[in-house]
């Protein structure tokens, strides 16, 4: 959830740390808000590594 939020507020570096915990575990809340819960998260994932 906070991995979500942090990506969506363009904290990369917040996000990437919520995004390395959780690892490659994907819930359908909150993504699936946003879409596909595994396409949103996989994008959402990208950038924050990319831009951390």
């Amino acid at each position: 959830m906070f991995a979500c939020a942090f990506a969506l507020a363009g904290d990369h570096v917040a996000a990437k740390e919520r995004f390395e915990a959780f690892g490659d575990l994907v819930t359908a809340i909150p993504w699936r808000y946003l879409g596909d819960p595994g396409a949103i998260c996989g994008r959402l994932r990208r950038d924050a590594f990319a831009y951390a």
